[in-house]
This record gives C-alpha cells, structure tokens and sequence, in this order.
C-alpha cells in the first residue's frame, strides 16, 4: 500500500526539465482537451499521452499502486453513475436492482437497473477523468510547491487564488495520512469492512468521515489564525525569492501545446456550429466528418 503522507510531495529530482509555467499550461491544454473531446479513441489516446510523461518520471511502485487506484475507483464510480441515470435509448438493463412489480422501491422510482449502454458510456467518461488526474499527478510529483508559488505569481494569477492552491496542495497529504490513520485504528479496534460485503464497508467508510472531518476542521483553524498572525493581506504586493526563466525547450513546448489546443477547440467550435444550424461551408465537409468521427 502507498504511503498517504507523502503521495502528492514531489519526487528528488525526477523533474521533467521544464520551467513550472509550462508544466501549468501543459496541465490547463489537458484539462481544455478533456472537455473538448467525446470519442472513446481521442480521450484513450489523451490518457496515454498524459500517463507517458510518468513513465518519463519514473515513480517509485508506491506511488503507482496508489496511482492505479485512485484511476480504478474514478473509473469505476464513473461507469456505476452513469449506468444507474442513462437516460438515452436504446438501452439494456444489465442488472435490475429494483423492479416496479415486486418492490416498492421500484414502484417509487419507476424501477432502478444498471444499464449495459450507460456503462460503456461511462468507461469512455473516465479517461476525461484519468487523463486530469495523471496529468496533474504529473505537475505535483515534478514540482516543489515554492517553485509552483513562484510560478502562479509570474502568471499574473490573484493572490487569493495563489494562496488556495498551495495550500490544497500542502494540505491534501495530511487530510490522506488523517484517513490512514483513522483506518489503521478502526482496524486495530477490531472493525472488519470487508467481513459483511459491501454494505458494511459502507458503514466503515461513513464512521471514518467525522474523524477526517474533525481533524480537517482543527487544522484549518490553526492555519487560519497562523496566517492572521502574521498579518497576511492578499491585497498587498508580494516578493518572489525563485527566479524563474523560460528556455528554448520551454518554448517550444508551451507554444506548441498552445496552438494544438487552440487547432482543436477552433475545430470542435465549427462542427458545432454546423451541427446547431449556425454556420456550414461546404468546404469544410472533410473537417465536419473529420471531427464527428474521430474526436
């Protein structure tokens, strides 16, 4: 098992070589093509190109165990909602978990099944999923949070916003090892999730929230009266102490990820436009069938 503590801290130099303003827009090009893209293939092809750059870090197996899954309970999760509320015809129930002629849940609901078309569906909905996350995994393994700060201020990014982002991500480590610790307790108390089946893992789950909670709770009071101590105002101007300089590679990368991202949303902006009765030019018939098919 992965330790929590330290699974979002960056990794000793196994850095990717670039400056952390173009980690950021490689992770914001990511995120703007996830949202773009609805075929199955393209976002399988965005997940892989996203879980490339972690095989170029090379993470200890630790990390990967814990990597794998967090991508199995994204996936999951997804397929199981999106099974349960499709909504699109045709579709099969695969299973039925409540049926209108023999249950009154079912009566009440109007019957409650997993539907076979709502999972594929879902499937293809988790790699938008994947991809973000790998990608974002990628950015915090590679980069210390001061070089981040530094970064987000030479963006031009508010204060405010700078300061909510390096503290997530300073403070999602303690809130994993907080549910390590309240598990590894539960366990040594006797409480046996898995003993029941998946209901009373679900009860498990439940008890561990108030504790997680309660410490979230008492840490975040103290980091707010700390930075109130110390006259903190994000109205004022900042200094940064890390001087960071964009080389060639940078460049090349940052305006190469740009005008790709910007190729695509261009793209998908015309065929919707077709697609809602806006605007069609019969030259760009290629481009529409393009588009429809592949992304």
């Amino acid at each position: 098992m992965f330790a929590a503590q330290d699974f979002l801290l960056p990794l000793p130099r196994r850095g990717l070589g670039l400056d952390p303003r173009t980690k950021i827009l490689l992770l914001a090009a990511v995120s703007l093509v996830a949202v773009a893209l609805d075929q199955g293939r393209a976002l399988l092809g965005l997940f892989s190109l996203a879980a490339s750059s972690l095989l170029w870090i090379r993470p200890p197996w630790r990390r990967l165990s814990g990597l794998m899954l967090l991508l199995a309970l994204g996936t999951f999760g997804t397929m199981v909602s999106q099974a349960l509320f499709y909504n699109a015809y045709p579709r099969t129930a695969w299973v039925i978990l409540a049926d209108p002629a023999k249950s009154w849940l079912g009566r009440a609901t109007g019957g409650i099944a997993l539907y076979r078309e709502g999972l594929a569906y879902g499937a293809v909905q988790s790699l938008r999923l994947s991809a973000m996350l790998a990608a974002g995994l990628a950015v915090c393994w590679t980069t210390d949070p001061r070089d981040l700060l530094s970064a987000l201020h030479r963006l031009r990014i508010p204060e405010g916003l700078c300061f909510m982002t390096i503290t997530a991500v300073r403070f999602l480590p303690l809130v994993l090892s907080e549910a390590a610790s309240v598990w590894a307790s539960q366990r040594l108390r006797g409480v046996q999730p898995f003993r029941y089946g998946p209901i009373s893992l679900l009860f498990s789950a439940v008890r561990m929230l108030r504790p997680v909670f309660a410490n979230c709770v008492r840490r975040a009071t103290v980091l707010a009266a700390s930075v109130q101590s110390r006259a903190y105002d994000p109205a004022r101007p900042r200094t940064s102490l890390q001087e960071l300089r964009l080389r060639r590679v940078d460049w090349a990368v940052g305006l190469s990820a740009t005008l790709a991202t910007l190729l695509l949303l261009v793209t998908k902006a015309l065929y919707l436009l077709y697609l809602n009765e806006i605007f069609y030019s019969s030259r760009l018939r290629p481009l529409y069938t393009f588009v429809r098919e592949v992304l």
